[in-house]
């Protein structure tokens, strides 16, 4: 008997809960601030670009408090979770952070607003692109990442119910979506088309990373994998 194939019916998100909500709005917020003009094209999509360090911030520090708890729990402390917990995160950092190198360097080169490899020289202006209101909405998406996952973390009680392993590699499955639609919507910003193109991105990748249950596609990646995760 093979294994039933996972179609995307079987992955799209049926039951929201208030975390799932959150989301939500975290990813709404850019388009809806570039479709009313509070910031241009690129500013959204730098903002989208944005949540890969976001999630990158948060994930560690999820990371490093799971393992801290886990350490905790019991009559005894275990200095075993707590040091795996460590080794996780410094590889999730170290892994993750080429990840997130490479995707920002693709799309500051493709929208045609770097010329290099100058990382730094990048990162200060991508910051300057993003101006006031781009800043501000930064600050903004980055509190709601931390409340939204906040509150994940605390439904789910995921410190028990999921593996160190999980918790390091699900943001991955998450921001390849999110790195494709935005670099290939850098591409039409390259080309200088805006409006419905930009537009169109923008929904993909609200689609991708909202609508679909992550757990479940974990889940299901997992199982077919020989439960190695």
């Amino acid at each position: 008997m093979t294994d039933k194939k996972l179609t995307l019916k079987d992955v799209l998100r049926r039951q929201w809960t208030i975390s799932d909500i959150g989301w939500l709005i975290i990813n709404m917020m850019p388009l809806l601030f570039y479709i009313t003009g509070a910031i241009s094209a690129i500013q959204a999509f730098l903002l989208y670009m944005a949540e890969t360090l976001m999630i990158g911030m948060y994930n560690t520090i999820r990371l490093l408090v799971s393992s801290i708890l886990r350490a905790g729990a019991g009559n005894t402390f275990k200095k075993g979770d707590l040091m795996a917990g460590i080794f996780f995160a410094a590889f999730f950092v170290v892994h993750f952070g080429l990840f997130a190198y490479v995707q920002f360097m693709i799309f500051m080169g493709a929208s045609g607003s770097l010329k290099g490899m100058d990382f730094i020289g990048g990162f200060k202006e991508a910051w300057q692109l993003l101006g006031t209101n781009g800043h501000l909405f930064f600050y903004i998406n980055l509190g709601l990442i931390f409340l939204q996952g906040g509150i994940q973390f605390l439904q789910e009680v995921e410190w028990k119910t999921k593996s160190m392993m999980q918790m390091m590699f699900e943001p991955y499955l998450r921001i390849f979506v999110q790195q494709f639609t935005v670099i290939a919507g850098s591409m039409f910003l390259s080309f200088g088309l805006s409006g419905i193109f930009l537009v169109a991105f923008m929904l993909a990748k609200i689609f991708f990373t909202c609508f679909i249950d992550f757990n479940k596609l974990f889940t299901e990646i997992k199982r077919q994998s020989g439960d190695r995760f």
